[in-house]
Order: C-alpha cells, then structure tokens, then sequence
C-alpha cells in the first residue's frame, strides 16, 4: 500500500523473465482476492504425478511493462500444471494480465496481503465503515454526530 490510511492506494506488483505488472486495487478487491485465495487453496486437492507444462509468453527482446486498475479480477488453475492462474481484468471480459504462481506462493502472498489490509484504519463494530482519525459519524446511531471515547449515553 502506499499512503496514509484512509487515503492509501495498493497495488500488486509481479515479475518474469519476459517483464513485469503494476496491477492497481481497492483495499476491498486485495482483501477479497486474498480471502478467494485462502478459500481456493483450502479446497484444492493435491495434484500428484502430474506434468508441469505452463502457459508461457512469447520471448520479447524488449521486456514488457504493464500498469493499470484492475476492474475484476479471477482464480482458476492451469491444466496439467501446479500452477494457480490470477487474471486481471481492466474491463469487463477481457483479461489483461495473468500471473501464475505456485500454490506455496500464492498462500504466502494472501496472507500479507490479509495483513496489509488489517493494518488500516479500525473498523466500526456498529457499521462496519473503516473509523476516521478525525472523528466517525456513524449511519447506524443515526449519523448525527461522532461519539468520542468514553462518552456515556443516557
């Protein structure tokens, strides 16, 4: 992530041999793709025996650079392969960029992403809306004005 909470932007970087990706999210989409991952993994059964073949760009003399925002996102796995394919998507069906990545690494990075997204702002026990520094208004205790700690209602 970069910036302050409230205000921060977060981004997915990866590398390979023909380049790299600056893939741009919302707090929202890192922590779903993250918990989508955990949820994939925990259900994949172990492929074993299996011959490791994946999908490989073409070799470029001039690596390739991408960056863009990332509307949707998906998870899938690479037939006859270890793999786990990551697409994203800048508009609606049509794949931008695909990361694939072993299952080992893949656990690795959701749960820091999981921990990045925890290391915001708190959360509302009452709204679920991230809490603002300055003050929280909340909907749910009709959003008339923001309670201070230790302020007693009667």
């Amino acid at each position: 992530s970069i910036g302050e909470p409230g205000r921060r932007t977060f981004r997915i970087i990866g590398s390979g041999e023909d380049g790299s990706a600056v893939v741009w999210v919302e707090k929202e989409q890192l922590l779903q793709l993250a918990l989508a991952i955990q949820q994939y993994l925990a259900n994949l059964p172990h492929i074993q025996g299996e011959e490791h073949s994946q999908e490989k760009a073409p070799n470029t003399t001039n690596p390739v650079h991408l960056e863009f925002k990332s509307e949707r996102i998906a998870i899938g796995h690479l037939d006859n392969s270890d793999q786990i394919a990551i697409d994203f998507h800048e508009v609606q069906d049509v794949p931008r960029l695909r990361f694939s990545i072993n299952p080992e690494l893949l656990n690795m990075f959701a749960k820091e992403a999981i921990g990045v997204c925890a290391a915001g702002r708190p959360i509302c026990q009452l709204c679920g809306e991230p809490i603002d520094i300055a003050g929280h208004v909340c909907p749910r205790s009709n959003g008339h004005r923001a309670r201070d700690e230790g302020e007693i209602l009667g």
